[in-house]
């Protein structure tokens, strides 16, 4: 899988239609944008990449709930670099099934900065934006890729991955996505707990949908009448 980026415009206009002036496919700003919850399954199939599994979930009429989990870090020095830490807390709530993120909240917590002032809460809130703290985003596993190689402001990197990305950010169970930290001026007090939470949704948990890989869904789509036998050699992993 390829990391997030734009379709190709004009591939999309013959698989979905004619995008809306101002905004791109899958941005749900407005109506009649075209998500993966409503792109044709044979169309949705033909984006690439972890798609096929996508379509196939839908082929089945299996229904996608939420799931979210959070990378977790604690600055306890003024400076420091900490990391890299993975999306989950424990091996038990590890993705186990393509997972389709369309929102990262950041919260950052400060107790110490301030306390007892009666404008600490506003205080905090400038502070989640101007920290100083930058961050790097790798996904790990297989496929690899990098994110952000470079140490961006952390509010910066997150705003940008909460934006409409066309269709959302496609994760495969064997991804984790990893976060490292680092001071870029000294913090005003410790401990700073950091808080990156990932909405995702994932498919309803059956015999078909746990693990499922692009070849198992291809041939769901070919056995549900979605695909024909010469659609699914033009795919990958068939």
């Amino acid at each position: 899988m390829n990391p997030p980026s734009m379709p190709d415009p004009e591939m999309l206009k013959g698989m979905l239609g004619k995008p809306v002036a101002g905004r791109m496919i899958g941005d749900t700003a407005g109506g009649g944008a075209c998500s993966w919850r409503t792109a044709p399954i044979k169309q949705l199939a033909f984006m690439g990449g972890l798609w096929p599994q996508v379509a196939a979930v839908r082929a089945l009429g299996v229904g996608f709930d939420p799931f979210v989990q959070s990378i977790n870090a604690t600055f306890t020095n003024a400076m420091d670099s900490i990391g890299p830490f993975p999306l989950g807390n424990n091996a038990e709530g590890r993705l186990s099934m393509v997972s389709i993120v369309d929102r990262i909240v950041l919260h950052i917590d400060a107790p110490n900065l301030n306390a007892g002032n009666a404008l600490q809460p506003f205080i905090a809130w400038f502070f989640t934006r101007q920290s100083g703290i930058t961050a790097n985003l790798v996904v790990d596993g297989s496929p690899r890729y990098v994110v952000a190689p470079d140490y961006q402001p952390l509010d910066t990197l997150l705003d940008m991955i909460a934006e409409a990305w066309p269709m959302g950010w496609l994760l495969g169970y064997t991804q984790m996505p990893k976060m490292q930290f680092v001071t870029s001026f000294a913090l005003p007090s410790v401990p700073v707990n950091i808080y990156c939470t990932f909405r995702m949704w994932q498919p309803q948990a059956t015999s078909q949908t746990m693990g499922m890989t692009n070849l198992s869904a291809i041939n769901i789509l070919q056995q549900t009448g979605y695909l024909t036998a010469d659609e699914c050699s033009q795919l990958p992993n068939c």
